[in-house]
């Protein structure tokens, strides 16, 4: 599920850019992790990890948005 969402977070890292799509994928995480903790059955405990690995997609992407711009490594 995780690898499947780095390719639309990568189109919305393009769109609005690493840092915002950072912050929405994070954001993911911890509603995921929220309805975790206080899911009382198996479906909303599904639908929270889903959401986290949803997020995590997206924030894979968006780290790989920002890694050429923050790249401090210098050239030879």
């Amino acid at each position: 599920m995780t690898a499947l969402a780095r390719v639309p977070g990568g189109i919305l890292s393009d769109k609005v850019g690493g840092e915002l799509a950072l912050v929405l994928a994070f954001s993911m995480v911890f509603l995921g992790s929220v309805m975790m903790i206080f899911a009382q059955d198996i479906p909303w405990a599904l639908a929270g990890a889903v959401m986290m690995a949803l997020g995590m997609g997206v924030a894979n992407a968006g780290v790989f948005k920002l890694v050429p711009k923050y790249n401090t490594c210098p050239r030879p």
